[in-house]
Protein backbone atom coordinates (compact mmCIF):
# COMPACT_ATOMS: atom_id res chain seq x y z
CA UNK A 1 0.00 0.00 0.00
CA UNK A 2 1.29 3.85 -0.45
CA UNK A 3 1.57 6.40 1.32
CA UNK A 4 0.71 9.93 0.65
CA UNK A 5 3.40 12.73 2.08
CA UNK A 6 0.43 14.61 3.83
CA UNK A 7 -0.82 11.04 5.71
CA UNK A 8 2.84 10.89 6.98
CA UNK A 9 2.79 14.42 7.68
CA UNK A 10 0.13 14.13 9.37
CA UNK A 11 1.01 10.77 11.09
CA UNK A 12 4.36 12.51 11.98
CA UNK A 13 2.45 15.82 13.80
CA UNK A 14 -0.07 12.79 16.13
CA UNK A 15 3.28 10.75 16.96
CA UNK A 16 4.94 14.15 18.04
CA UNK A 17 1.60 15.18 20.30
CA UNK A 18 1.26 11.43 21.93
CA UNK A 19 3.26 11.38 25.73
CA UNK A 20 5.08 8.21 25.16
CA UNK A 21 4.71 6.47 29.37
CA UNK A 22 5.76 2.83 29.16
CA UNK A 23 9.12 1.16 30.38
CA UNK A 24 12.43 1.19 29.38
CA UNK A 25 15.40 -0.80 30.42
CA UNK A 26 17.25 2.36 30.44
CA UNK A 27 15.53 5.40 30.94
CA UNK A 28 18.79 7.25 32.50
CA UNK A 29 20.37 7.25 28.66
CA UNK A 30 17.77 9.19 27.11
CA UNK A 31 15.35 9.92 29.52
CA UNK A 32 13.29 12.06 27.65
CA UNK A 33 12.77 9.69 24.97
CA UNK A 34 14.45 11.59 22.59
CA UNK A 35 13.93 9.83 18.88
CA UNK A 36 17.28 11.74 17.68
CA UNK A 37 19.86 11.87 19.93
CA UNK A 38 22.44 14.43 20.65
CA UNK A 39 25.96 14.10 19.10
CA UNK A 40 28.06 16.37 17.82
CA UNK A 41 29.89 14.58 14.72
CA UNK A 42 27.92 11.57 14.26
CA UNK A 43 24.54 12.26 11.82
CA UNK A 44 21.29 10.81 11.77
CA UNK A 45 22.00 9.20 15.32
CA UNK A 46 18.59 7.68 16.11
CA UNK A 47 16.59 5.15 18.67
CA UNK A 48 13.73 3.50 17.15
CA UNK A 49 12.09 3.22 20.60
CA UNK A 50 8.21 3.93 20.87
CA UNK A 51 6.76 2.76 18.29
CA UNK A 52 3.55 1.27 18.22
CA UNK A 53 3.88 -2.66 17.15
CA UNK A 54 2.86 -6.06 17.18
CA UNK A 55 0.22 -7.62 20.17
CA UNK A 56 -0.85 -4.21 21.58
CA UNK A 57 3.09 -3.46 22.41
CA UNK A 58 5.80 -0.94 21.98
CA UNK A 59 9.68 -1.08 20.40
CA UNK A 60 11.67 -0.86 23.68
CA UNK A 61 13.82 2.24 23.75
CA UNK A 62 17.56 1.88 24.16
CA UNK A 63 18.07 -0.82 22.12
CA UNK A 64 17.89 -0.30 18.67
CA UNK A 65 20.05 2.55 16.89
CA UNK A 66 20.27 3.92 13.33
CA UNK A 67 23.00 6.46 12.47
CA UNK A 68 25.50 8.00 9.71
CA UNK A 69 28.99 6.89 9.89
CA UNK A 70 31.67 7.16 12.71
CA UNK A 71 34.32 8.16 11.52
CA UNK A 72 34.32 12.30 12.41
CA UNK A 73 33.10 11.06 16.49
CA UNK A 74 34.21 13.87 19.11
CA UNK A 75 35.59 12.11 22.42
CA UNK A 76 32.23 13.35 23.54
CA UNK A 77 30.50 11.24 21.34
CA UNK A 78 32.80 8.38 22.07
CA UNK A 79 32.06 8.50 25.83
CA UNK A 80 27.97 8.94 25.07
CA UNK A 81 28.23 6.30 22.48
CA UNK A 82 30.12 3.81 25.21
CA UNK A 83 27.19 4.92 28.26
CA UNK A 84 24.22 3.59 25.49
CA UNK A 85 25.77 0.26 26.45
CA UNK A 86 26.06 -0.18 22.73
CA UNK A 87 27.50 -4.55 22.39
CA UNK A 88 27.58 -4.90 18.24
CA UNK A 89 27.70 -2.18 15.40
CA UNK A 90 26.92 -3.25 12.13
CA UNK A 91 28.70 -0.92 9.39
CA UNK A 92 27.03 -1.45 5.78
CA UNK A 93 29.80 0.98 3.80
CA UNK A 94 31.24 -0.43 0.84
CA UNK A 95 35.32 -1.00 1.23
CA UNK A 96 35.82 2.72 -0.37
CA UNK A 97 33.59 4.40 2.14
CA UNK A 98 35.44 2.82 4.96
CA UNK A 99 38.63 2.84 3.34
CA UNK A 100 38.33 7.25 3.03
CA UNK A 101 36.41 7.17 6.54
CA UNK A 102 37.02 4.65 8.63
CA UNK A 103 34.96 4.90 12.00
CA UNK A 104 36.19 5.97 15.38
CA UNK A 105 35.07 3.26 18.18
CA UNK A 106 35.27 3.48 21.71
CA UNK A 107 38.19 1.89 23.20
CA UNK A 108 36.11 -0.89 24.75
CA UNK A 109 36.59 -4.68 23.87
CA UNK A 110 33.01 -5.53 24.73
CA UNK A 111 32.15 -3.75 21.44
CA UNK A 112 31.76 -6.44 18.39
CA UNK A 113 31.96 -5.09 14.88
CA UNK A 114 30.03 -6.16 11.86
CA UNK A 115 31.19 -5.74 8.42
CA UNK A 116 28.17 -5.94 5.69
CA UNK A 117 29.17 -4.38 2.97
CA UNK A 118 26.72 -3.38 0.60
CA UNK A 119 26.20 -1.76 -3.31
CA UNK A 120 30.52 -1.84 -3.37
CA UNK A 121 30.29 -1.75 -7.37
CA UNK A 122 27.41 0.23 -7.69
CA UNK A 123 28.40 2.73 -5.45
CA UNK A 124 31.92 2.74 -7.31
CA UNK A 125 30.27 3.59 -10.81
CA UNK A 126 27.89 6.16 -9.31
CA UNK A 127 30.56 7.90 -7.93
CA UNK A 128 32.69 8.01 -10.76
CA UNK A 129 29.20 8.87 -12.87
CA UNK A 130 28.46 12.16 -10.72
CA UNK A 131 31.86 13.05 -11.23
CA UNK A 132 31.84 12.61 -15.19
CA UNK A 133 28.26 14.68 -15.14
CA UNK A 134 29.61 17.12 -12.74
CA UNK A 135 32.72 17.73 -14.91
CA UNK A 136 31.29 17.72 -18.06
CA UNK A 137 28.36 19.79 -17.09
CA UNK A 138 25.87 17.55 -18.89
CA UNK A 139 22.82 16.54 -16.94
CA UNK A 140 20.29 16.18 -19.15
CA UNK A 141 20.76 12.72 -19.30
CA UNK A 142 21.67 11.95 -15.00
CA UNK A 143 18.16 11.03 -14.06
CA UNK A 144 19.02 11.44 -9.99
CA UNK A 145 15.62 10.32 -8.64
CA UNK A 146 15.74 6.93 -10.70
CA UNK A 147 19.49 6.39 -10.00
CA UNK A 148 18.26 5.74 -6.42
CA UNK A 149 14.97 4.53 -7.28
CA UNK A 150 17.31 1.52 -8.63
CA UNK A 151 19.10 1.34 -5.97
CA UNK A 152 16.41 0.57 -3.71
CA UNK A 153 15.64 -2.08 -5.50
CA UNK A 154 19.24 -3.48 -5.11
CA UNK A 155 18.82 -3.64 -1.76
CA UNK A 156 16.17 -5.99 -2.24
CA UNK A 157 17.04 -8.37 -5.48
CA UNK A 158 21.02 -8.64 -4.25
CA UNK A 159 21.56 -8.24 -1.08
CA UNK A 160 19.32 -10.83 0.79
CA UNK A 161 22.14 -12.42 2.49
CA UNK A 162 23.54 -9.16 4.22
CA UNK A 163 20.04 -8.48 5.39
CA UNK A 164 19.34 -11.70 6.94
CA UNK A 165 23.00 -11.45 8.66
CA UNK A 166 21.79 -8.14 9.98
CA UNK A 167 18.56 -9.35 11.46
CA UNK A 168 20.41 -12.78 13.13
CA UNK A 169 23.02 -10.33 14.26
CA UNK A 170 19.93 -8.65 16.64
CA UNK A 171 18.15 -11.73 17.60
CA UNK A 172 21.87 -13.08 18.69
CA UNK A 173 22.30 -10.31 20.25
CA UNK A 174 19.64 -10.90 22.72
CA UNK A 175 18.09 -7.83 24.10
CA UNK A 176 21.49 -5.73 24.27
CA UNK A 177 22.19 -2.88 22.01
CA UNK A 178 22.83 -2.67 18.32
CA UNK A 179 23.41 -0.21 15.69
CA UNK A 180 23.65 -0.36 12.83
CA UNK A 181 25.26 2.51 10.06
CA UNK A 182 25.99 3.12 6.68
CA UNK A 183 27.72 6.78 5.58
CA UNK A 184 24.56 8.81 5.83
CA UNK A 185 22.61 6.50 7.82
CA UNK A 186 19.40 6.52 5.51
CA UNK A 187 19.65 4.55 2.42
CA UNK A 188 21.06 0.83 3.06
CA UNK A 189 20.84 2.02 7.11
CA UNK A 190 16.73 2.64 6.58
CA UNK A 191 15.94 -0.09 4.62
CA UNK A 192 17.15 -2.25 7.27
CA UNK A 193 15.18 -0.53 10.19
CA UNK A 194 12.61 -0.97 7.65
CA UNK A 195 12.41 -4.21 6.88
CA UNK A 196 13.61 -4.72 10.81
CA UNK A 197 10.16 -2.98 12.23
CA UNK A 198 7.95 -4.35 9.85
CA UNK A 199 8.73 -7.92 11.48
CA UNK A 200 7.93 -5.90 14.84
CA UNK A 201 4.78 -5.59 13.47
CA UNK A 202 5.02 -1.78 12.91
CA UNK A 203 2.72 -0.57 10.18
CA UNK A 204 3.65 0.90 7.47
CA UNK A 205 2.94 4.56 7.44
CA UNK A 206 5.14 4.40 11.04
CA UNK A 207 7.87 2.52 9.26
CA UNK A 208 8.19 5.51 6.08
CA UNK A 209 7.64 8.23 9.02
CA UNK A 210 10.81 7.05 10.58
CA UNK A 211 12.46 6.94 7.25
CA UNK A 212 11.54 10.10 6.68
CA UNK A 213 12.91 11.50 9.54
CA UNK A 214 16.42 11.56 8.00
CA UNK A 215 15.77 14.28 5.97
CA UNK A 216 16.21 16.48 8.66
CA UNK A 217 20.06 15.51 8.58
CA UNK A 218 20.37 17.14 4.47
CA UNK A 219 18.63 20.03 6.36
CA UNK A 220 21.44 20.46 8.89
CA UNK A 221 23.99 20.73 6.02
CA UNK A 222 23.27 24.32 4.18
CA UNK A 223 26.99 25.07 4.32
CA UNK A 224 27.81 21.92 2.04
CA UNK A 225 24.83 22.92 0.18
CA UNK A 226 25.60 26.61 -0.31
CA UNK A 227 29.39 25.80 -1.28
CA UNK A 228 27.91 23.24 -3.87
CA UNK A 229 26.42 25.80 -5.66
CA UNK A 230 29.20 28.44 -5.59
CA UNK A 231 31.52 26.03 -7.06
CA UNK A 232 29.41 23.06 -9.25
CA UNK A 233 26.45 25.35 -10.46
CA UNK A 234 22.68 24.93 -9.63
CA UNK A 235 22.30 21.90 -12.12
CA UNK A 236 25.15 20.14 -9.64
CA UNK A 237 23.40 20.93 -6.67
CA UNK A 238 20.46 19.95 -7.41
CA UNK A 239 21.57 16.18 -8.73
CA UNK A 240 23.49 15.87 -5.28
CA UNK A 241 20.96 17.50 -3.17
CA UNK A 242 18.48 14.69 -4.43
CA UNK A 243 20.98 11.91 -3.91
CA UNK A 244 21.46 13.06 -0.40
CA UNK A 245 17.84 13.13 0.66
CA UNK A 246 15.21 10.46 1.30
CA UNK A 247 11.90 10.08 -0.75
CA UNK A 248 8.84 7.47 0.17
CA UNK A 249 8.66 7.13 -3.49
CA UNK A 250 12.40 5.21 -2.97
CA UNK A 251 11.14 3.53 -0.09
CA UNK A 252 8.25 1.90 -1.76
CA UNK A 253 9.94 0.86 -4.50
CA UNK A 254 11.68 -1.88 -1.89
CA UNK A 255 8.51 -2.52 -1.18
CA UNK A 256 7.48 -3.51 -4.21
CA UNK A 257 10.78 -5.31 -5.30
CA UNK A 258 9.99 -7.24 -2.35
CA UNK A 259 6.21 -8.56 -3.46
CA UNK A 260 7.61 -8.90 -7.15
CA UNK A 261 10.33 -11.24 -6.18
CA UNK A 262 8.57 -13.02 -3.02
CA UNK A 263 5.10 -12.56 -3.13
CA UNK A 264 4.81 -11.29 -0.06
CA UNK A 265 6.86 -9.56 3.14
CA UNK A 266 5.77 -13.07 4.72
CA UNK A 267 7.47 -14.76 2.03
CA UNK A 268 10.36 -12.47 1.58
CA UNK A 269 11.27 -13.24 5.45
CA UNK A 270 10.93 -16.59 5.79
CA UNK A 271 12.72 -17.59 2.14
CA UNK A 272 14.97 -14.03 1.85
CA UNK A 273 15.51 -13.39 5.30
CA UNK A 274 15.99 -17.10 6.09
CA UNK A 275 13.44 -16.22 9.51
CA UNK A 276 11.44 -19.14 11.01
CA UNK A 277 7.85 -17.99 12.81
CA UNK A 278 9.70 -18.68 16.54
CA UNK A 279 12.93 -16.28 15.29
CA UNK A 280 10.28 -13.55 14.92
CA UNK A 281 8.49 -14.22 17.90
CA UNK A 282 11.68 -14.38 19.80
CA UNK A 283 12.62 -10.65 17.81
CA UNK A 284 8.83 -9.44 19.47
CA UNK A 285 9.85 -10.87 22.85
CA UNK A 286 13.13 -9.12 23.14
CA UNK A 287 12.75 -6.13 21.46
CA UNK A 288 8.80 -5.19 22.16
CA UNK A 289 7.31 -4.00 25.77
CA UNK A 290 4.97 -2.08 27.17
CA UNK A 291 1.11 -1.29 25.73
CA UNK A 292 0.20 0.71 23.23
CA UNK A 293 -2.04 4.19 24.23
CA UNK A 294 -4.37 5.87 22.05
CA UNK A 295 -3.89 7.72 19.27
CA UNK A 296 -2.24 6.07 16.19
Amino acid sequence: MLYSPLSCHLLASKMKREQLSFSNDNPLINPNRQRILPFHKIANFRDLGGYPAADGKRVKWGLLYRSGHLAKATRADLKYLQALKINTIIDFRSALEKEEEPDRLPDSDSIQTLSLPMLDVVNEAMSKEIYAVVRSKNYQDFDAFEKMKTMYQLLVTDHSAEYRQFIETILTAQGSPVLWHCTAGKDRTGFGAAILLRLLGVADPVIIQDYLLSSHHIEKRRRLMLILRLTKGRQALRILKKMMSVDEAWMQAAFQAIERQWGSFENYARQGLALSPSDIAQLRHTLLDGAVQEGI
